[in-house]
């Protein structure tokens, strides 16, 4: 999330016309992310003014996402599609607020925009646990539990093909420190594809500021927006990777340990997937570090957004190379 499509509140006031959201009370931007533009919408329903009895106006906090860079147009159907699935299979998201007319897609400042409801509770960065760990690594594998009844079917753009697509377009910028271990982790992962494992619909970013908290328990999911088709131990391997490094250099592995046991309680991964999960998590590195070379490179200067700094999964992608958890106990009961 960040905001690269500045609104005024006319903009705003104007696209709500077309909603039965209330009427506009306050917006503010939302800086977190690197994608699309967010805002948070404060709206209120006017009391019935002819009602004596009438109370105070009921308020509401709406999330107003204006797609941007690398999202398509075509892809928008199975993000919001999956999100709703994802709903009413119990796994709690936001729902997608569909307009007068019954669409869910809008244009605004000629971009696809949405809008959804609003999740409460907060992100636990800077105060991750293995509790915290082990209830990511239920919610995930009931994720990839919902999923297999999921019908539709989206390539990940940032698979292989895409990290190699993102190597060419950073070209001659790639800074020279990445160069050598990007080329030679390419070159590893080509040896390596994922097509013999369990796939389906996966989230594809499940990081800490896209899953909220209310107090022990998990309040919500945010940001179905890299949702594809692939393995399943990718998706966990991105996970486990988001959520388990105390520091950049060495993952925590009291944490690990507690996501992969929380996992496997719903869905216990195969022998091929245990012995593929290495593989998965230097690609998941791989995936990370270079999307946010590119963002470095090619992130506009007026853009309202923070460029997360490359050389953390650098130093991850480093730690996986020279260090297999799964020989650590991972798997322990």
């Amino acid at each position: 999330m960040a905001i690269y499509t500045p609104l005024t509140d006319k903009d705003i006031h104007d696209f709500l016309q077309h909603y039965d959201c209330g009427h506009l009370q306050a917006f503010e931007g939302i800086t977190a992310g690197v994608e699309n533009t967010n805002y948070f919408l404060h709206t209120v329903q006017n009391p019935d003014s002819q009602n004596p009895d009438s109370q105070n106006p009921s308020q509401n906090t709406f999330v107003l996402t204006i797609f941007e860079k690398r999202v398509q147009d075509a892809d928008l159907p199975y993000f919001l599609n999956l999100m709703n699935h994802m709903n009413t299979q119990g796994i709690k998201c936001p729902q997608v607020v569909f307009d007068k007319d019954g669409n869910a897609l809008r244009s605004l400042k000629n971009k696809k925009a949405v809008i959804i409801s609003y999740l409460h509770g907060q992100s636990v960065e800077g105060n991750i646990t293995p509790e915290h760990c082990g209830k990511i690594g239920v919610l995930s594998a009931k994720m990839h539990g919902a999923a297999t009844h999921f019908p539709m079917h989206r390539q990940n753009d940032m698979g292989l093909c895409g990290w190699q697509h993102l190597q060419q377009k950073i070209g001659d910028d790639m800074p020279a420190e990445y160069a050598d271990i990007v080329a030679t982790e390419l070159a590893f992962q080509r040896q390596h594809p994922n097509g013999h494992l369990p796939s389906g619909a996966i989230h594809g970013d499940l990081f800490v500021d896209n899953v909220f908290f209310d107090g022990d328990e998990i309040s919500g999911v945010i940001d179905f927006y890299f949702g594809c088709t692939d393995a399943y131990v990718y998706d966990l391997a991105i996970t486990l990777t988001a959520w388990g490094f105390e520091n950049f250099d060495r993952i925590d592995m009291s944490r690990a340990m507690a996501m992969v046991q929380g996992y496997e309680t719903v869905r216990p991964l195969s022998d091929v997937e245990k012995g593929y999960l290495p593989v998965a998590l230097r690609g998941a590195s791989l995936r990370f570090l270079l999307t946010r070379l590119y963002d470095v490179i090619h992130t506009p200067a007026d853009a309202v957004v923070v460029v997360k700094d490359p050389s953390e999964y650098a130093r991850k992608l480093a730690f996986y190379r020279h260090c297999d958890i799964t020989k650590g106990g991972i798997f322990a009961r």
